[in-house]
C-alpha cells in the first residue's frame, strides 16, 4: 500500500477507496474456505492506516454469522458477485424443471433451458476455474449451477430464456418469470444488507 499510494500520488491519481484482501475465503462451487479473523484484523489495521476501506475477496456463501461479524472486524465491503449469478442460475432452472413437466403433460415443445445452458458450460473450460477437487465434481447440477450467468449472452442461451418466459407465463406456470428470478436474487442480497448493517440506507447509498 505505501509503494502503490506513493506512485498514484507521483501520478496525481486519485486514491483508492479500498483495498482487496485475502481473509483465508476460497470460492469453489461452494465456499471452500473460511474467514480468518486474526488476519482480518492485521489487514483491516493496514486499511485503516493508509485511509482505505478493506474489502474481502471471496465472500460468496459464508455463513451469515461470520458475515454478521464483518463490520466490526473491519471488513468494508466483500466481492460476491458469483453467489448472486448462482441465485440467478438456480431461479431460471427451477422454471425451466416446471415449465418441462408442464410441456410434456401437454406434449409440446418446450424451451429446453437446462439442456442448452448445460450443453453450454460443459463445452467450456470456464467451469474448471472453479472446481477445486474430485469432491466438488459430485453433481453436473453444481457445475452448471456455479457457471451457468457465464452464458447470459449466449444466443442460444437468450432465445431458449425468453421461450421459457413466454411458456411460464402463458401456461400458467407463473405470471412474472422474470420476477420471479429478481426476487431471488433480492432474497440473497438481503442477507448482505443484514449483515453490513446497511438495510433502511437506499437513498443515502444512492447519492453516495
Amino acid at each position: 500500500m505505501d509503494t502503490l499510494l506513493k506512485r498514484v500520488e507521483h501520478h496525481g491519481l486519485p486514491r483508492p477507496l479500498f483495498m482487496v484482501g485475502n481473509t483465508g475465503t476460497l470460492t469453489g462451487l461452494s465456499q471452500a474456505g473460511r474467514v480468518d479473523f486474526e488476519t482480518v484484523g492485521a489487514l483491516a489495521e493496514t486499511a485503516a492506516r493508509h485511509g482505505v476501506v478493506l474489502k474481502e475477496h471471496n465472500a460468496d456463501y459464508l455463513p451469515f454469522d461470520d458475515l454478521a461479524r464483518h463490520p466490526a472486524a473491519g471488513i468494508g465491503m466483500a466481492n460476491v458477485a458469483p453467489e448472486f449469478g448462482r441465485l440467478q442460475t438456480e431461479a431460471l432452472l427451477r422454471l425451466a424443471a416446471l415449465e418441462g413437466a408442464a410441456c410434456r403433460r401437454r406434449g409440446l415443445p418446450g424451451s429446453a433451458f437446462g439442456e442448452i445452458l448445460t450443453d453450454l458450460v460443459f463445452r467450456s473450460d470456464r467451469w474448471r476455474k472453479w472446481v477445486r477437487s474430485g469432491a466438488d465434481l459430485a453433481t453436473s447440477d453444481a457445475v452448471v449451477l456455479a457457471n451457468g450467468h457465464y452464458f447470459d449472452s449466449h444466443p442460444s442461451v437468450r432465445q431458449a430464456r425468453a421461450v421459457l418466459m413466454r411458456n411460464c407465463a402463458t401456461m400458467g406456470i407463473c405470471a412474472d418469470p422474470a420476477g420471479f428470478v429478481r426476487h431471488s436474487i433480492k432474497e440473497g442480497l438481503r442477507r448482505y444488507l443484514f449483515a453490513f448493517e446497511l438495510t433502511g440506507r437506499n437513498q443515502e447509498l444512492c447519492v453516495a
